[in-house]
């Protein structure tokens, strides 16, 4: 008869990451905020800030395609209006 590993067991160290922890909570609050909340807006700002936390970056953002193929920013962590408005508009590759 043949053997089969077991899917019960998974390694795994014993105690958690620090890392790992943060992002699991980040995670475990964006999904009440979702679940709780019907504000979309509210819940695009809190996941770009969430994000910035969690992986230790200065931008991040959830931009929308337009039909002209423009990206336009919905939520935002980081951005300089300022320098934002100079990029003029954003266009998004187009798809094979």
């Amino acid at each position: 008869m043949a053997q089969h590993a077991s899917l019960a067991r998974v390694d795994t160290p014993s105690e958690p990451t620090e890392n790992a922890v943060r992002r699991l909570e980040a995670f475990a609050d964006l999904t009440y905020l979702a679940l709780t909340n019907r504000e979309i807006p509210l819940l695009l700002e809190e996941t770009t800030a969430r994000l910035c936390e969690v992986l230790e970056v200065e931008l991040s953002g959830v931009f929308e395609l337009q039909p002209d193929g423009r990206l336009l920013l919905r939520a935002g962590v980081g951005w300089d209006k300022e320098a934002f408005e100079t990029l003029g508009p954003i266009f998004a590759a187009p798809c094979p």
